[in-house]
């Protein structure tokens, strides 16, 4: 032990005084400062992460710089200083390796504590932001140094710097995250990479914070045991027979060799992406499309309930992946004696039922519908389990998040409702399930902290009243600012806090205005106004599924709040409010939970407004003669098999040759006149 704490103080000596060692440090450690504190409102755009993966080439060629000086050191010394007796090599050889890792450690810590204190925001987070922080930074700089470190002593030991060096810098470019290695496929690429699975960012992780997972830890872990399998090898063939054949000498052998067969699974396993967001982005292409709209191509049939939910029990389980558990309890009044159905959408299975505290095994499940046939009258109470995985164009469900609105049935939704509509042959949309009558609601999370629209609090118990629960978990701020309940990822929450109250009142004038164009009425529901504000991270599968509204809450892609028009905010809010007129309008005249017959409708409600508004004038006039040139009038290429599509072509077909501006204006407007739903109060 004294002679490896001797030779430990000796080789950091020997680092220390490679002065020209800490410039690049000094420079990460400038980084940091500028990256973490001044550059924080930029989090949102992922400059950060892709700042560091710049950082992280400069540090990996620094640990091979070190690694090759410290060979070269041994490559000087006499060599029968070195091996003077057995003990003192192996230390010397342990030495060195624990220096290198010392000054990793240091580094790191000192960079988590600069990113954390620097950054007043986090005063009041110190512990979380920390630990996250530390893991983010050893794992994306810490342990790929330590690596190549290893492999740079290893083979600067064995090779001629003329091949040695050429070996190294291939080795580096291996590891970059910035690459495109057109002899690599994906799955290679994915093993060798040191940095995080996407470097550039993924628009749909921005509330994971500095994302980690599973096939990065074991990406770092398989290449840290390879260098140590080199580094023990080189050192093993350093020596000589006599040596080889010492005990010690066999147990570092056998130990290199289970570092190797070690590392191989742990390759294998790092081979495939396990960030969400890669694995939702590779979903993409998968067969569920073709799933999802045979789904909203199935023959329905409205039916009513009878009934009504007086208060609904939701307890969501500590599950830790994509799957969503949760207990149900539900209190329902005015039941009539008849059979009860509920929507729940079809992947979620039911389980466990029980009807005023009697097992129930004789319920039905068809499809999207829960039915239950109940001989009570007056108050019935029903409880059940739901287990199950929803498709990320429904929700969001992850080990850190969720995102499960109120308008998708992934709580049990009383009636028979269409889940999806059609849009053309090709895609689909969710229709809005919202109920029109506000009921009591409780929420508990064994997950943690959650927010949902039941109260602005972020609490792991949430009661209030709404007509449907939405429940958020992820790096939010939820407030109430000036009577709105806003909610947002932390820089667009600072950014847009001062400027969110002109949403409702500009929100409202577009649907006045449009109603009073089309000389429409509207009901109580459409004259309220929008209390509730959440920017969450819609995914965009769904044509117009960037922007949900209804009653008094609206949610918004905040992708598209990201970068925003102006410096000031409010001019910023306004001018993003005026992208997303149409989109409102489509929401509140068109998507209200009715069934839709056409998917044309569907395809052009909002162009159609455009058209209505500017005549030919309009960009989106001349796609739509395109789109009738070339498929619209002809059965065959289109493929048209919802019911409406045809006599909404033959609308479209006259507006196209209508003869004046004036005509086509008059034409856009008694299109739109038939298209618009007003929502059941």
């Amino acid at each position: 032990m004294i002679t490896f704490t001797k030779l430990l103080k000796l080789e950091l000596k020997f680092i220390i005084k490679k002065f020209y060692f800490f410039i690049p440090i000094f420079l990460s450690l400038l980084y940091v400062f500028y990256g973490y504190n001044i550059m924080i409102e930029q989090l949102d755009i992922y400059a950060f992460i892709r700042t560091s993966g710049f950082v992280f080439m400069g540090l990996s060629i620094l640990s091979i710089y070190m690694g090759v000086i410290s060979a070269r050191q041994d490559k000087i010394a006499k060599f029968e200083e070195l091996i003077d007796t057995l003990p003192a090599f192996w230390i010397r050889q342990i030495s060195k390796l624990c220096a290198w890792i010392i000054c990793i450690l240091v580094y790191c810590i000192v960079l988590t504590t600069i990113c954390v204190i620097l950054n007043l925001k986090f005063y009041d987070g110190f512990y979380i932001h920390g630990i996250q922080l530390l893991g983010y930074i050893f794992a994306n700089f810490g342990i790929p140094m330590i690596s190549t470190w290893t492999i740079a002593y290893a083979i600067e030991k064995t090779m001629r710097p003329m091949i040695g060096w050429p070996v190294l810098l291939v080795i580096w470019y291996s590891i970059l995250p910035f690459r495109q290695n057109l002899l690599l496929d994906d799955s290679v690429q994915f093993m060798l990479n040191q940095f995080v699975e996407e470097p550039n960012g993924n628009s749909r992780l921005l509330h994971y914070g500095l994302e980690m997972n599973f096939g990065l830890v074991a990406r770092k872990l398989w290449f840290l045991m390879f260098s140590l399998f080199l580094y023990i090898s080189t050192s093993l063939i350093k020596l000589n027979i006599w040596y080889r054949r010492n005990n010690k000498a066999k147990i570092a052998a056998i130990l290199s060799f289970i570092m190797l067969v070690c590392s191989i699974p742990l390759a294998k396993i790092s081979s495939k992406p396990h960030s969400q967001g890669v694995i939702w982005e590779n979903s993409l292409y998968n067969s569920s499309y073709d799933q999802l709209l045979k789904e909203a191509a199935e023959p329905y049939e409205y039916k009513e309930s009878k009934g009504e939910i007086d208060w609904l029990r939701i307890d969501i389980k500590d599950e830790k992946d994509d799957s969503l558990s949760y207990g149900v309890k539900i209190e329902l009044n005015n039941v009539s004696g008849e059979e009860v159905i509920f929507t729940l959408y079809r992947t979620l299975d039911i389980k466990n039922v029980k009807i005023n505290g009697l097992v129930d095994e004789k319920f039905m499940r068809n499809r999207d519908w829960v039915i239950f046939n109940i001989k009570d009258k007056g108050n019935v109470e029903i409880e059940f389990e739901v287990e199950g995985k929803i498709p990320y164009a429904f929700g969001e469900v992850s080990d850190r998040t969720l995102l499960l609105t109120y308008d998708f049935p992934w709580y049990p939704i009383l009636g028979k409702h269409k889940v999806l509509n059609p849009m053309l042959d090709v895609i689909y949309f969710s229709n809005n399930l919202l109920g029109s009558k506000a009921y009591n609601i409780e929420i508990n999370s064994s997950r943690g902290e959650i927010i949902t629209n039941l109260s602005h609090a972020k609490d792991v118990c949430i009661k209030g009243r709404a007509i449907g629960p939405t429940v958020i978990q992820g790096d939010y701020e939820s407030k109430m600012i000036d009577g709105i309940h806003f909610v947002a990822p932390p820089s667009l929450f600072k950014f847009y806090k001062n400027s969110i109250g002109v949403v409702p009142d500009i929100l409202s004038d577009y649907k006045n205005e449009f109603a009073q164009k089309l000389d429409i009425p509207t009901g109580e529901l459409m004259k309220k106004k929008y209390d509730q504000i959440f920017l969450v991270p819609l995914p965009e599968q769904q044509k117009n599924n960037v922007f949900k509204s209804n009653s008094s809450e609206i949610y918004i892609n905040y992708m598209n709040w990201i970068y925003p028009i102006k410096k000031d905010p409010v001019e910023a809010t306004e001018g993003i409010l005026k992208r997303f007129r149409e989109d409102l309008l489509f929401e509140c005249f068109f998507r209200t939970g009715e069934e839709i017959n056409s998917s044309i409708e569907t395809v052009f409600f909002k162009d159609m407004i455009k058209v209505a508004e500017k005549g030919s004038e309009s960009t989106v006039f001349e796609g739509l003669k395109e789109w009738y040139m070339y498929m619209g009038y002809d059965e065959e290429k289109t493929k048209v098999v919802w019911e409406k599509d045809i006599d909404d072509i033959t609308k479209i077909e006259e507006l196209i040759f209508a003869k004046s501006e004036n005509e086509i204006i008059d034409k856009a407007h008694e299109i739109l006149k038939e298209w618009v739903k007003i929502p059941k109060e």
